[in-house]
């Protein structure tokens, strides 16, 4: 009876022992800790346009201690929805090593956003869209700026109600719409230059 007792109190305290190497719920353990602000200051130098980062770790990872970044802990020069940092870390009495740490990534910046459906080449104004805060981690474009004059502006392709508009998503109105008749006109000096060479042309096909 005794060894029982004893043999639960040595259990438990080995239980404890464990669970306390593991971080609480919605505490970072240290790699992701580590991981997590050198990604935010690698995101804010890619991109200062944004306002605001949210970042979720998606791999669980063992209470490993880290050492340190290397200098290729990020891979790629875009902005991506999921990006890994590798991270070095090392245990007592063993060397250091490097693990991938994956984060999900939101980017929020103002953006204009339609309000509502408009088909290919049909005309805009800036009553057409709205400045709202949107993710655009997944963009694969670029955004189309929130100081451009879209009065003279038309859909290149059908924009629905909701949709980010993008930099590609208007283009700038013809002088002359399909269906629509051209003119110009000509000066007092002009209109001899022309007199001339008619006549001349007429001299010459005699």
């Amino acid at each position: 009876m005794i060894r029982a007792l004893a043999w639960l109190l040595l259990s438990g305290t080995a239980f404890a022992a464990a669970g306390a190497a593991e971080p609480a719920a919605g505490v970072d353990s240290p790699a992701i800790a580590a991981a997590r602000v050198h990604l935010l200051d690698h995101l804010h130098r890619l991109r200062p346009d944004i306002e605001r980062f949210e970042l979720t770790p998606i791999n669980h990872l063992p209470a490993v201690v880290p050492v340190g970044a290397p200098a290729e802990a990020m891979h790629g020069s875009a902005l991506q929805s999921r990006t890994c940092v590798w991270i070095k870390v090392g245990r007592a009495g063993s060397p250091a090593g490097s693990v991938p740490v994956w984060f999900s990534v939101k980017a929020y910046r103002p953006v204009l956003v339609s309000q509502r459906n408009r088909s290919a080449r049909d005309s805009v104004d800036a009553g057409d869209f709205a400045v709202e805060e949107r993710d655009v981690a997944r963009l694969s474009g670029v955004p189309l700026a929130l100081d451009v004059d879209v009065t003279r502006m038309r859909a290149r392709h059908t924009l629905a109600s909701g949709r980010i508009v993008m930099k590609d998503d208007l283009e700038e109105m013809p002088q002359i719409l399909r269906g629509q008749e051209g003119g110009f006109l000509l000066d007092d000096a002009m209109d001899d230059k022309i007199a001339d060479a008619e006549f001349e042309a007429h001299v010459f096909s005699r």
